[in-house]
């Protein structure tokens, strides 16, 4: 990897924001260039400073200088479960994103919470810092700052290594996160996905074109890397 530095996100620098508008600064994290973002602002800093609060980080920041250029947000599992959680995309509407007032749910603390499970809700690079090694990197680093934190899993979202499913997710695939040490622990079909001709047929185009099967590119597939098995390797 260039020269970046890794992070664990604190309340210093509550990145709300996503990477989609550019790299992101301490000056410019409150003048997002698309206005339609500060209507989800203060939800998300509130429910950003309570999680962090509580668990210490909400995601791992990848920083060039001044800029960052790389992002993975994650949350305890039993807090994505919760209602009105919604897909936690900050910067959407509910059910996409968390109900505006999610922020003010009794979380629980750290020492209760029985299942120890992160999950990864968001990873996204700078589109001309991608395949430099950062998202690799950032998933190390979640790995080092849950095992000297305590939790014993991480749980990740993966499709078919598709390139259409990462542009526009932001998502590696499937065989990427099993090449960090993640093993497939469910699968379904994402039904919704089928609402979206084109979108399937390009996927399909794209999945002939790698010698897949064309019929799988709906799969979802939620990946687990233990603590545990990673010290038994």
């Amino acid at each position: 990897m260039e020269s970046f530095v890794l992070e664990p996100m604190d309340r210093s620098f509550l990145l709300w924001r996503c990477l989609h508008d550019g790299p992101v600064t301490r000056g410019n994290l409150d003048l997002p260039p698309d206005e339609s973002r500060l209507p989800f602002r203060e939800t998300a800093i509130a429910l950003l400073r309570e999680l962090t609060e509580l668990y210490g980080s909400t995601a791992i920041l990848t920083w060039e200088g001044n800029r960052v250029v790389g992002l993975l947000r994650f949350v305890p599992k039993v807090v994505s479960q919760m209602e009105g959680s919604g897909g936690f995309c900050l910067l959407m509407p509910y059910p996409a994103g968390p109900r505006e007032d999610f922020p003010q749910e009794a979380f629980p603390s750290k020492e209760t919470i029985k299942d120890r499970t992160l999950v990864v809700t968001c990873m996204q690079i700078l589109s001309d810092r991608q395949r430099k090694g950062i998202g690799r990197a950032m998933v190390e680093g979640l790995k080092s700052w849950a095992k000297g934190e305590g939790w014993e899993a991480i749980e990740a979202t993966a499709y078919q290594d598709l390139p259409l499913v990462f542009e526009i997710t932001g998502n590696a695939g499937r065989k990427w996160w099993e090449n960090l040490g993640f093993r497939v622990v469910d699968s379904e079909d994402e039904e919704a996905m089928k609402d979206y001709g084109d979108f399937v047929q390009t996927l399909e185009a794209q999945a002939r074109k790698q010698g897949m099967n064309p019929r799988a590119v709906t799969q979802k597939f939620i990946m687990r890397w233990e603590t545990q098995a990673d010290s038994n390797r």
